[in-house]
Parts: C-alpha cells; structure tokens; sequence
C-alpha cells in the first residue's frame, strides 16, 4: 500500500494541490488531509476487491480491512512525509516502496515476538485500542484545524477552485473504484446444478453464501449455529466452483473428505457457476 499511495498522492499533491499547481498565486494545500484519506481509502477497497478475486484463501483468513485499517496511520505518515521533504515522483516511488518493506519486517518482527512472548489476558489488545482511539482523536483535531485555517486564509478564488478540484478528485476516485468492481467482481447470475438433475438447478445472483443461497431458493441444508461455521453441520459436497477450502472448515473436515470435495455451506461464496451434491433427504422436507 506504501508502494502505490506515496507515488499517487505525490502526482495529485504536485499536479493539483500544491502552491500555484493549477492557477498563479492559488494555493489548495489545505485539502491534502482529506484527499489523502481519500486515495489511501480508494487504494484499499481495490486492493480489497484484488485478493478477494486473486487470492481468496488469504482474504478468508484474514479479512483485508482489519490489517489494512491497522497500519493506515503508517501509509498516511508516509504520505505526509513525502510532501514534508519534497520528494519527486521517482524518489517518492523509492521512499514508498522502502517504506513499505521497513514495515513489513517490523510487523513481522513484532508478530513474532508477539507469539513468543506470554502477555497477561487484560493487557491484550489495550494498546491496539488506545492507538486507534488517539489515531480517530487526532484525525478530528486534523480536519477541525485545517478547516479552520481555510475559513482564516482562503480567497474566493482558493474556495472556490478547492471545491471544484476537491469534487473532481472525489469523482475520480468513485470511477476507478466502480470500474475496478466491474473487472473484479463477478456480477449477474451463476447456475447451481445439484445432483445432476435439471430440475434441481436453480439460477440466482452472485456474490452470497452458499447456504443462504440454498434456502433462499427452498433448500435447507441444517445449520445449528446458524451460518457462523462453528457447528460443522451444513456439510455439501462442491464438485466445481467453490474454490479453495478455508482454514475455518478444516477443524470439522479431514483431508480425506476435503479431497472428495466436502464443503461447509456457511463458508462457500457463490462467485461463479457451481456443480453441487446434496443428500436425498434434504428434498423430503
């Protein structure tokens, strides 16, 4: 994420926002906060919908948001250095990037260390928590002084060039983001064949579990915990398109019966046209 929102935001900062980048004599510095957020925001909802289609073991195991929202006030830090030290776009490229690979070994390092070490069960997690609440305090008190200092030095001409540019950036962003789903993310219909019988098949759209799917379309497949994985009932057998078996569902199915295709239904996205089999008696109902 360093690698890629330190270059783009030095071309928006250098291009749009910086001292007299647009028109001689406007300055638009006073939006860097915000439009930075905004592209380290936009950068990780494609970078989200990428390992969703990509590598979807590893966007199951460990969410994207949860890591991405906790090492977000380094991207920003390295984005605000940037501007700081006046970087050029190659050498912003060089500084992300080694940004990048520094934090990478610290976490690492740290998650390492975290395994190793015993830590009392009340201090888990106090210290991720603080940080994120100081993390929220200061974005407030950010916004509060940059708009104040707007609203103190601004001249009709920065208001108004500032909202134009600030709506376009915004605009932007949506495209790509929207444009991004449209290649990533599988849309439409996918057909469910089930047993090999034809009037088994059932179409629905894309993108749910597999068992809401199934009820959703009068096929109840038993569930205890009621979709959340932990009651291993709602077992399927997946013969095509339910991808690779999640770390979740292998506390309830062997090797052996991974191999053979058994699949939690609470675990399994419907993403794309899937052949499954399910037991006779599931239809008496």
């Amino acid at each position: 994420m360093l690698g890629l929102a330190v270059p783009i935001n030095n071309l928006v900062y250098n291009l749009v926002l910086r001292d007299g980048a647009l028109v001689e004599g406007v300055d638009l510095s006073f939006l860097n906060f915000i439009t930075f957020i905004g592209v380290i925001a936009a950068l990780v909802q494609i970078l989200e919908m990428i390992l969703d289609k990509y590598f979807p073991t590893l966007y199951n195991a460990l969410g994207i948001f949860l890591p991405l929202i906790a090492v977000n006030c380094a991207i920003f830090g390295g984005v605000s250095f940037m501007v700081q030290r006046d970087y050029n776009f190659s050498e912003s490229i060089v500084y992300g990037f080694g940004s990048g690979i520094g934090w990478l070994l610290a976490i690492v390092a740290m998650a390492g260390i975290r395994e190793k070490n015993e830590i009392r069960k009340r201090a888990r997690g106090s210290a991720w928590v603080r940080d994120h609440l100081y993390y929220h305090r200061s974005d407030g008190a950010g916004l509060y002084v940059i708009l104040r200092c707007a609203a103190i030095r601004a001249e009709s001409m920065e208001i108004i060039l500032g909202v134009v540019m600030f709506t376009l950036i915004v605009l932007v962003l949506s495209g790509l983001i929207l444009a991004a789903r449209s290649k990533l993310v599988n849309a439409g219909d996918v057909v469910i064949e089930i047993n090999n019988e034809a009037d088994k098949q059932i179409r629905t759209p894309a993108g749910d579990k597999l068992l809401n799917t199934l009820s959703s379309n009068g096929i109840f497949v038993s569930s205890a915990c009621g979709g959340g994985g932990s009651c291993g009932q709602c077992r399927v057998t997946v013969k095509e398109g339910g991808g690779d078996i999640l770390p979740t569902e292998l506390s309830h199915i062997t090797k052996r019966e991974a191999r053979e295709g058994c699949r939690l239904a609470c675990q399994v996205a419907v993403k794309q046209n899937m052949k499954i089999e399910l037991p006779e008696e599931i239809f008496w109902r």
